[in-house]
């Protein structure tokens, strides 16, 4: 059954195509609300983190957010600004119709795509004395190819000399890409692997000398435009999380053409080497159903899990750590105008490039040492591990020289050896050193520079892993709630695992007075949910996932019930069964003419999942 809001107007069904019409009052926010709020007791799980938002051809605000559930069908919810209303498209469909249309979005693609690429080249030939607006012929192009949708320009700029020679664009090891004209590409990866993809080109061009023009890189969707010279790239992306990912590259007056990375470089300003990948089994880029798809996956986990074949140790000299006076834990960046105090540090062994290297992590945040040590495990390497940002990654290679420095500083990737000074030494299980950058950095007109000490045991495989978050300060449990002329203080903080889906979260219940515990560990205990508990009084409860992300923020006062999950600010670590941090609004919403807004902190111990429900 496709559920529609109580104040719903001009209800109507088409039993045939499974699609629900109707008209709101409400605006996108609250009807997206109604659904991620009753969809997910059914089974339906939403993708991507928040709504996507645009305009139809007429200027008009519209929005998409998608659901999807265990056995592949779809729920889209469409919305559309008319006048003072809301209308609302809610389509079911099944997995045999999402493939079926798949196949006919890529033909269809590729046809539109060939037209209009040669009907540009066609234009820009015939224009001596002027060059087409990049972003302008990027944006109308890709409208075209997807259906017609968005606005289209043909503004102008001066003249400029045109590349004689195709850019290489690299991407990673066994991706399909179909070069439809001499300068557009289509770039085909697994659903959900959109940004990591994109930040992977990103970084070979950056490592290639282009310029990268604003940074809009998200999980569901991108877009980047590259600049080297007179020469333009425009990258675009929407990954729905369920099906494949039809990456575009257009170069406006420029060929393009491809070529596989041994690895990826995420760097944005980084020229060092990139590590090798090992020898990961590439994925089938040949179109195949589904069942085939998770055999081959499965396939991959179960290669993946064989025994990690370990290089050669190496010996050297010993230089007599053990009567080297310890050194300070601790590291300080500034990226522009933020500055950052890394207090988290962590050393392992791991294995890179054909060796046994050391890396050092000095961080904000402790690093989850139950993750990485399961991917040593698995891999031998930490290539898939995510590292807690803003951080300083320093490599160690085997000859005890420094192999490989990278940073993540205010959103920015990037490394090099170049500029640092200072010393390091791994000995009898322990990294110590110092090092810094001799002068600023600058990364398009903003400075960085950045320092750390460490002294510490480094980890092995076979290595327990430690309590990480006993040394960070302890924060206030508390925080306030308005909602219109209502102002309430929440005093009361409760944090407890639960399964959302397959997947299990951390939940911070911050509340005006005491929840009712029996409730919450029985409903726990029941299915692994909090469902069972509903409090009528003033809260906010928040959603953090594995890496340590708020994701969303529940909010209920005054007979209001709230769900929202854009425009949170805040910092959260969850590490040894312990969860503290603060989160806020970066500015106040509005609930049916009301304003809302609410600012909490919170650190307590986390009341652990019941073992037969995970």
């Amino acid at each position: 059954d496709i559920p529609a809001p109580d104040n719903a107007e001009q209800l109507s069904f088409t039993g045939q195509q499974k699609t629900l019409r109707f008209e709101s009052s409400e605006d996108f926010a609250a009807v997206v609300g109604f659904y991620e709020k009753t969809l997910p007791a059914q089974g339906w799980k939403p993708s991507g983190e928040k709504m996507v938002l645009g305009e139809d051809d007429f200027g008009r605000p519209v929005g998409t957010r998608v659901f999807t559930n265990a056995v592949g069908d779809v729920i889209d919810v469409t919305l559309e600004k008319s006048e003072d209303k809301t209308s609302a498209v809610v389509k079911h469909l099944s997995r045999q119709e999402i493939q079926a249309a798949k196949k006919k979005l890529a033909e269809d693609q590729k046809k539109l795509l060939a037209e209009n690429a040669a009907a540009k080249d066609e234009e820009m030939k015939a224009s001596d004395d002027s060059e087409p607006d990049a972003d302008a012929l990027a944006n109308a192009l890709i409208a075209e190819a997807l259906g017609g949708k968005g606005k289209k320009s043909s503004g102008k700029k001066k003249s400029a000399a045109k590349a004689s020679d195709a850019v290489q664009i690299k991407v990673p090891e066994g991706t399909k890409v179909n070069k439809t004209s001499d300068n557009v590409l289509q770039i085909k990866v697994g659903a959900g692997k959109g940004l990591k993809t994109a930040e992977f080109i990103q970084g070979h061009m950056a490592a290639d000398g282009w310029e990268v023009e604003g940074d809009d890189l998200e999980k569901d969707s991108g877009n980047l435009d590259f600049k080297k010279n007179n020469q333009s790239i425009t990258l675009t992306y929407v990954d729905t999380g369920f099906t494949d990912v039809m990456m575009m590259m257009i170069g406006i007056g420029t060929p393009l053409d491809s070529s596989e990375a041994e690895a990826p470089a995420k760097a944005n300003d980084s020229k060092t080497p990139a590590k090798k990948s090992g020898d990961k089994p590439k994925r089938a880029t040949e179109e195949s159903n589904e069942e085939d798809m998770e055999e081959e996956m499965k396939k991959e986990d179960d290669e993946d899990s064989e025994k990690v074949e370990e290089p050669e140790r190496v010996e050297r000299p010993k230089q007599g750590i053990s009567k080297m006076p310890k050194l300070p834990n601790i590291g300080s960046a500034r990226m522009g105008e933020k500055s950052y105090e890394l207090n988290q540090v962590i050393a392992y062994e791991h294995i890179s490039q054909g060796e046994w290297r050391t890396k050092i992590v000095v961080s904000a945040k402790p690093v989850k040492q139950e993750k990485l040590m399961a991917l040593l495990n698995k891999t031998g390497n930490d290539e898939d591990m995510e590292f807690p940002e803003p951080n300083i990654r320093v490599e160690i290679g085997a000859d005890g020289e420094v192999a490989a420095i990278s940073y993540q500083l205010d959103g920015v990737s990037g490394g090099g050896n170049s500029g640092t000074i200072g010393d390091v030494l791994v000995e009898d299980n322990r990294a110590r050193g110092t090092l810094e950058l001799e002068e600023e950095g600058e990364f398009f007109e903003r400075t960085y520079i950045w320092k750390i000490s460490f002294d510490t045991d480094v980890l092995t495989k076979t290595s327990k892993t430690a309590k990480v978050a006993q040394n960070l300060p302890k924060l206030e449990n508390g925080g306030e709630l308005t909602l219109g002329k209502g102002q309430w203080k929440l005093a009361h903080v409760v944090a407890y695992e639960a399964k959302m889906f397959d997947e299990v979260v951390t939940k911070v219940f911050i509340s005006q007075k005491p929840i009712n515990m029996a409730k919450l560990k029985a409903s726990l205990a029941k299915d692994g949910t909090d469902d069972g508990v509903f409090e009528t009084q003033p809260q906010v409860v928040l959603q953090i996932d594995d890496n340590d992300s708020v994701k969303q923020a529940a909010i209920w006062a005054d007979n209001a019930s709230i769900s929202s999950n854009a425009d949170l600010e805040g910092d959260a670590t969850v590490a040894d069964g312990r969860v503290r941090g603060t989160t806020k609004l970066s500015e106040p919403g509005e609930f049916f003419g009301k304003k809302y807004d609410f600012h909490v902190s919170f650190d307590v111990e986390v009341i652990p999942l019941p073992a037969d429900q995970r």
